[in-house]
């Protein structure tokens, strides 16, 4: 597992344009401080702090643009590393059935697509949320939504053109929103880095097992619908 991590952690600082040898500072870190390298390396933070100047007019799909460069950006090393062995050896014509190497290069889409899903999942808030000042709440309560209802709100997010009309229409609620029965509100801006905190005093309780299981749910709905060689029937 450790050589793993390292092994990630060198496709990172591949990515994210550092010259110096940074690596080497968290190559035996504890996992928190590997997490955070992850989340906040050169690369991620220069979606997190763009101001996207088209969209200075709307601070809401400023938000969304973030969001959609953000979470991605994580995964780029991995997304890389897994499609090396595809594109090696990948053979012509494409096979009809789902091979390992096949499912291998969607490890990492899957966890993406899970990622995206539950990017609010700690007290309503995704990093990009924190750095500007957003929270999800219950629309009956006014209080932080659970994972769950966070988790349904962003079942809709590959409609993102429909969700980026109902922002315009209604900047506290968008499709998602409406299906969970959730609605963003405005807070004050937070160093996402705090996000780190809650990840080491979280619980795994039945709402976090009930929503991991829901999300692995959604994505294999998803990928089947990505490529008909996963359908069983």
């Amino acid at each position: 597992m450790v050589a793993q991590l390292r092994f990630v952690l060198l496709g990172l600082n591949a990515l994210s344009w550092q010259r110096k040898p940074s690596i080497f500072r968290y190559a035996n870190a504890d996992p928190m401080e590997v997490l955070r390298f992850m989340l906040f390396n050169r690369l991620t933070n220069s979606y997190l702090i763009s101001d996207h100047r088209f969209l200075r007019w709307n601070k809401r799909l400023q938000t969304m643009a973030a969001e959609m460069g953000f979470t991605p950006s994580i995964f780029i090393p991995y997304l890389v590393v897994f499609m090396i062995p595809l594109v090696l050896f990948a053979v012509s014509p494409i096979p009809k059935h789902f091979g390992v190497l096949e499912f291998l290069s969607l490890v990492p889409f899957g966890l993406l697509v899970m990622a995206l899903m539950n990017k609010d999942f700690f007290n309503g808030q995704s990093v990009v949320h924190r750095r500007f000042g957003y929270c999800v709440v219950d629309i009956k309560t006014n209080q932080p939504a659970g994972p769950l209802k966070c988790m349904l709100r962003n079942v809709t997010n590959p409609l993102w053109p429909i969700e980026a009309i109902f922002v315009l229409v209604n900047p506290r609620r968008r499709l998602g929103d409406f299906i969970a029965g959730t609605m963003l509100v405005d807070v004050t801006p937070s160093d996402p880095e705090l996000i780190l905190d809650e990840i080491r005093s979280a619980k795994f309780d039945k709402q976090t097992v009930l929503t991991l299981l829901c999300s692995i749910f959604w994505v294999v709905i998803f990928m089947i619908s990505f490529d008909p060689r996963m359908r069983f029937w």
